[in-house]
C-alpha cells in the first residue's frame, strides 16, 4: 500500500474516533482517545512527506480533526461544569489532547 492511500485510511479511521467520541460526549458517556495526540502528530508528519499534490488536499480533513478536539474539549469542559468539577478537563482527556488541566 502506498502512504497516501495508508494516510487516507488511518485519517478516516482517525475521523471515525473522534466521530464516536463527540457523539458519546453529547449524551454523557465517557470518552476514550487517549492515544489521540500520537495519531494526529504522526498523520501531521506522514502528510508532509507526501509529494505536495497529494498532501494539500489532506491538509482541510486534518484541520477538521483539530476543529473536532476542540469541540470535544469544550464539550468536556461543560460536563465538568455541569457536575460542579469547576473547569478542568478530566485528565485523560487532557493527555489526549496535548493540554494539561487549568487551574
Amino acid at each position: 500500500m502506498n502512504l497516501l492511500v495508508e494516510v487516507e485510511n488511518r485519517l478516516m479511521r482517525t475521523r471515525d474516533r473522534l466521530v464516536a467520541a463527540l457523539d458519546a460526549s453529547a449524551v454523557g458517556e465517557p470518552v476514550e482517545l487517549g492515544d489521540i495526540a500520537q495519531v494526529v502528530d504522526e498523520l501531521c508528519r506522514d502528510v508532509v512527506r507526501l509529494p505536495p499534490e497529494d498532501g494539500r488536499p489532506l491538509a482541510e480533513a486534518l484541520s477538521l480533526l483539530i476543529r473536532g478536539l476542540d469541540e470535544l474539549e469544550n464539550r468536556l469542559r461543560q460536563v465538568q461544569a455541569r457536575e460542579g468539577r469547576g473547569n478542568a478537563v478530566p485528565s485523560h482527556a487532557a493527555r489526549a489532547y496535548g493540554r494539561r488541566p487549568e487551574s
